[in-house]
Order: structure tokens, then sequence, then C-alpha cells
């Protein structure tokens, strides 16, 4: 199986990998993320050969054929960038790009669109770092809900407790009534409580019962009374005139 050669050595650390336990690994029995038959550009020979392919976690496996029992080959999906390509002869081809001094570039091409897109993505979010990434995002989001959801328990809490301080206050609270009929039965009650005194003659008993016929006797007087005082006030002009017209006849008497 060939696994990839470590980076420059002046640049990175040599790292041993025990080439059977990556054997074992891709023919267990582990969850397969993503599968299928792709073309891979070779190495020294630039012609494309089909490959399948497995993807387990950050490792990239592919075989000659699908029963194969080890592996051809694997690539670390790590410190990796993934980018369309340029080859005429395969118009779904993209590659796999290894940053850094003496890193190799994998090309590969899909049977159409719809593939290369889904190999594409899944390629790119293999590596630790963009699982790293995605996991405090979720965490964050995680972290948000629970600190939305305590402040919505608070706010219950709190608008419950004034309603339950309202509804005992009603409970305890003395029945209501209409301020405006207060006066109206304060008076009433006056009126009830009074002791009613007596008339003075028998004849009280002729007192006007009704608001109209007290105002027709109140009319009457007015106008007995208006009518005596008017002709009061008439005998007084007329003896006033007389007064002015003596002194003129007793002097014409003298002359």
């Amino acid at each position: 199986m060939k696994i990839p050669k470590s980076r420059s050595k002046q640049s990175y650390p040599k790292m041993k990998i025990n080439e059977r336990n990556v054997i074992n690994f891709a023919m267990c029995n582990s969850a397969v993320d993503r599968d299928g038959w792709l073309m891979k550009r070779g190495e020294i020979n630039k012609s494309f050969q089909k490959r399948f392919f497995a993807l387990k976690g950050n490792l990239l496996f592919y075989f000659e054929k699908h029963d194969d029992l080890e592996p051809v080959g694997v690539m670390i999906l790590e410190g990796c960038t993934v980018d369309l390509a340029e080859d005429e002869r395969e118009p779904y081809s993209f590659k796999v790009v290894f940053h850094g001094a003496g890193a190799r570039t994998y090309i590969l091409s899909a049977d159409n669109q719809e593939n290369m897109e889904a190999w594409m993505k899944s390629i790119a979010c293999a590596g630790y770092d963009y699982v790293k990434t995605m996991v405090a995002e979720l965490q964050k989001q995680l972290d948000e809900l629970e600190k939305a959801e305590q402040q919505k328990q608070q706010g219950a809490c709190q608008s419950s407790e004034p309603n339950d301080n309202m509804a005992a206050a009603r409970g305890s609270a003395r029945p209501r009534f209409n301020p405006f009929n207060k006066i109206s039965q304060l008076d009433a009650d006056a009126s009830a409580t009074r002791p009613r005194r007596r008339s003075r003659s028998s004849d009280s008993k002729q007192s006007v019962g009704s608001v109209g016929s007290s105002r027709e006797s109140f009319l009457e007087l007015h106008e007995q009374f208006g009518a005596k005082i008017k002709r009061q006030i008439e005998e007084r002009k007329k003896v006033q005139a007389d007064q002015l017209k003596a002194p003129a006849v007793s002097y014409l008497s003298t002359v």
C-alpha cells in the first residue's frame, strides 16, 4: 500500500506509520462516510485509472477493485485544500492539494457534476480542523439555546409571582362599589334613620303632596300679593299727583 511520504525533512519531522494497522482499519467494518468509483491520475504516468475510493474519517483509501482486501494507497486529509482541476480529458476533475515543500497534488475525476460536488464537499469536511470548528460552533449554539431557555424560565417565574399576588389581593379585597352612588346611599340611609317631625296643626293635611301642586300655590300667592302691591303703588302715585296739583289751584283762586 502506498502511504504518502513525509514532507520536507527540513520543515517537518519524520512520522512513523504502522502500515498493518492502517490496512486493518481500511478492511474493518467501521462506518464509511462515502465510497464510490473515481478516476485518478497517476503520479508518474499521467493517464487516468479507475479506482474505488472509501472515505473513513480523515483517511481516504483507494482500491484497484471493489472487493480487494487491501487498499492500493491512502490519503491523510489534513492540511489540504480541494479545488477544481483543469484537465481537458476529464471535464469533472478536481484536485486535492497538500501544501508544503515536496507535497503531492492528487487529481481525481467523477462521472458527473453531482458526484464531483459531493466528493469535493466530503473531502473538504473530513479534516480535523474542520470538525473542530464545527464542534465549537455547535457547542456555541447549544450554549445560546440553554441560556435562552433559562432566561425564558426565569421570566415565566417572575411573571407568575405578580399574578399570584394579584389573585390573593383580589380574594382578600372588599367588594367594589360605585363612588357616584355613595352620596345617594348616604342620603338614603340618613333619611331612613332621621326621626320624622310631627305637624303643629291639623291643617298640615292640606299641604301639597307633589312638586307640581307646590309650584301652583306659589304662583297663586305671587299673583295675589303682586296685585295688592301694584294697587298700593298706584294709589301712592295718585296721592302724589294730587298733592302737586293742589298749590297751583289755591294760587289761582287768590289771584
